[in-house]
């Protein structure tokens, strides 16, 4: 079960992070700090990108055509989360909003970084990608967050579930999806117009 993390992918996502609004919705004093928000996270030793993944054979009615299930967990690690509470702490409140948008952006490219290494994958075994589906955005429900992370096995890149089953560090994000002959990677727009949240999500906003 493959993963990738380390300094290359970390210098990768932030020399991307930034470029383009999280949201049409994001205000714009929030985006000038994008800068700023940069520079708090670049030299945080908790900001620790990594993608996991992993395949198996079990059946995928959610995607028609699967012959392979792929689970795919990616994570920005426990720094943003951490620089954001300690900003609220210290009564930052527009920075640390800062912080969590510019991460959020990075957790998006990041997942579409995971999503193009998948695909390669699925090349290599001459398939295609078909998906990818969220937990709880409306095709699958949350009750497959916890296998997801099994398949994946996400706890190789320090990824969990709490008690509450959300995904700890909470920067992170996991996708279902399928190999399979002819299957076609569904665009963002067409998996955020399925999403329940679609009406508050910034990077759901983004995609229309």
């Amino acid at each position: 079960m493959p993963t990738v993390s380390g300094a290359e992918l970390r210098d990768w996502l932030l020399a991307r992070g930034g470029m383009g609004r999280c949201g049409p919705d994001l205000p714009e004093r929030l985006f000038r700090r994008f800068a700023e928000a940069r520079a708090l996270l670049a030299p945080l030793p908790g900001l620790t990108p990594a993608i996991a993944w992993g395949v198996d054979d079990a059946p995928l009615s959610a995607i028609a055509g699967a012959v392979r299930r792929v689970g795919v967990v990616a994570s920005l690690g426990p720094g943003p989360e951490d620089c954001v509470r300690e900003l609220f702490a210290k009564r930052q409140p527009s920075l640390a909003l800062a912080v969590d948008a510019f991460a959020n952006q990075l957790l998006f490219r990041l997942s579409e970084r995971a999503l193009a290494i998948v695909k390669r994958e699925a090349a290599a075994q001459g398939l295609a990608l078909g998906g990818p589906l969220e937990p709880g955005g409306g095709e699958i429900g949350f009750e497959h967050q916890a296998g997801l992370l099994a398949l994946a096995e996400a706890e190789r890149i320090g990824v969990a579930l709490s008690s509450g089953g959300v995904m700890t560090p909470t920067k992170s994000v996991s996708l279902l999806l399928g190999f399979g002959p002819g299957l076609k990677r569904r665009l963002r727009v067409e998996t955020c117009a399925r999403c329940p949240s679609r009406e508050t999500c910034r990077p759901g906003l983004a995609a229309r």
